[in-house]
């Protein structure tokens, strides 16, 4: 699973050059990610909920730059 989500995503990345909205959003989901990551040693539920956030926030952020 883990595999499939890196291929679609960094296909998303390295077209920074034709579509910059897609790779800030993949970058933005990845920082956030790692940020629920850590969080999730204090707070237990997010440990089921962290990919659906980054997901989310990926797109919002991703949202505002095309």
């Amino acid at each position: 699973m883990i595999g499939s989500f890196a291929y679609f995503v960094m296909n998303n990345v390295v077209k920074i050059n034709i579509n910059p909205s897609y790779a800030v959003a993949s970058l933005s989901a990845l920082v956030i990610m790692i940020i629920c990551q850590k969080l999730s040693n204090q707070y237990e539920w997010l440990k089921s909920w962290s990919l659906t956030i980054a997901m989310f926030a990926g797109a919002l952020i991703g949202m505002f730059f095309v």
